[in-house]
């Protein structure tokens, strides 16, 4: 995975990479991305759960 200003990732959604899997021709890519998509989604909702508990609802968020 590139981690670099230079780069933009988009993730298409499912039902356009299952629709690409059903090609002989896409269909190892469209796996694989699809793959990698389950394993961001799930980063991203782990990390939201991690930041939820991290700051009490209510509490002021000042910068120092």
């Amino acid at each position: 995975m590139f981690h670099s200003a230079d780069f933009t990732f988009t993730i298409p959604p499912s039902q356009i990479l299952s629709k690409l899997a059903e090609s002989d021709k896409h269909r190892a890519h469209a796996l694989q991305n699809k793959a990698l998509a389950e394993r961001a989604h799930s980063r991203r909702a782990m990390m939201c759960g991690v930041m939820a508990i991290g700051m009490p609802a209510g509490e002021l968020r000042r910068t120092p």
